[in-house]
């Protein structure tokens, strides 16, 4: 039998809804539009890869070989000595289709200047535009005076907004987040 990469089986099936997907545990379709965009690339003797804008505002590290369950590290800097203005964490087992539609945006927003990466604005605004997309994919959604609280229609993933003040310095070092998603069913969620 000879091999074809066009055969049926060799053909790449995508998954939908996305954040059921998994993981493809490679990090090149998340890197692709940073790297196309003329982002740096270096990695390290254990197989981490780091990829940042040429002025070292933005950041994205891809971490196999890190020091917790992150694989994805992707922080913003207003200024070159200053602590990051935030901090956006995937958990290993997130599907790479999540990773690869964040740096896609992120590639966008740095392209048209800080505004538009650096924002982060009024969090009732901010629960309003998430929201609405959602809201529009038939996502249910609660309001307390802690979180905002959306669910997906079969009830496989779920988006919170913490209302509270978040230490900041605790927030950028993963320890607490302001936004949280979780997908897939029980027993074998990813978060990011």
């Amino acid at each position: 039998m000879t091999f074809s990469s066009d055969d049926e089986q060799w053909r790449e099936y995508h998954v939908s809804p996305r954040y059921l997907a998994g993981s493809t545990f490679t990090g090149d379709p998340a890197l692709r539009p940073l790297l196309d965009s003329g982002w740096l690339l270096n990695d390290d003797d254990l197989g981490n890869v780091y990829v940042n804008t040429l002025d070292q505002r933005v950041r994205l590290a891809y971490l196999p070989e890190g020091d917790d369950d992150a694989l994805w590290k992707i922080t913003a800097y207003s200024s070159d000595y200053a602590t990051p203005r935030w901090l956006v964490t995937f958990q290993s087992g997130t599907p790479t289709e999540i990773v690869a539609g964040f740096t896609t945006a992120l590639a966008a927003a740095y392209a048209e200047g800080p505004d538009s990466y650096l924002h982060h604005g009024n969090s009732a605004l901010t629960a309003l535009d998430a929201g609405t997309p959602l809201a529009a994919a038939g996502w249910s959604h609660s309001y307390s005076p802690e979180n905002v609280f959306f669910q997906s229609p079969d009830h496989l993933a779920e988006v919170y907004l913490r209302h509270n003040h978040r230490d900041h310095t605790a927030e950028m070092r993963g320890h607490q987040e302001r936004w949280l998603t979780l997908a897939g069913p029980p027993g074998n969620q990813w978060y990011s």
